[in-house]
């Protein structure tokens, strides 16, 4: 029985050494709402795929449009033991969204922010995904919420 024992103690470590960005992973699509400055509500739809990298480490790509436009980002994410997250930008050129962005992640739940107010939040219930995503631009404070469905 003790040989047995050792046999599963590697298996419990990799589960209990699972990040809450890889319990994010898949393909997530769905809609929402977002609201530019004063403008009035529009329809936004988002696709985002987060892809286990190495330990810790999430590729996090995504695209979320309106019928006015649409916005894509491409972030690599690292979670620390403590929780603490890191994003950095790795879109392709030039990229109007912040090159760092710092967090939290907590079971069910990832946010970082930018220290000018962008922000990305990923809160998971079940096979949903509610993503909220917020920043200011010329027409002043945007914010947008959509609740995703898990695709693959």
């Amino acid at each position: 029985m003790t040989r047995y024992l050792f046999l599963l103690l590697p298996l419990l470590a990799l589960s209990a050494d699972a990040t809450t960005l890889e319990s994010l992973q898949g393909q997530w699509r769905g809609e929402g709402a977002l609201t530019l400055g004063s403008e009035s509500e529009q329809r936004l739809r988002c696709q985002i795929r987060l892809s286990p990298v190495q330990g810790g480490e999430v590729f996090f790509v995504g695209r979320c449009a309106t019928a006015q436009g649409s916005q894509s980002f491409t972030y690599m994410l690292r979670e620390s033991a403590d929780g603490a997250v890191e994003a950095e930008n790795r879109a392709e050129g030039e990229s109007d969204l912040p090159a760092r962005m710092e967090g939290r992640a907590e079971p069910g739940l990832v946010r970082f922010q930018s220290e000018t107010g962008a922000l990305f939040e990923l809160r998971r219930d079940g096979e949903t995904l509610r993503l909220i995503i917020a920043g200011n631009d010329s027409r002043g404070p945007s914010r947008g919420e959509a609740l995703l469905t898990l695709r693959e």
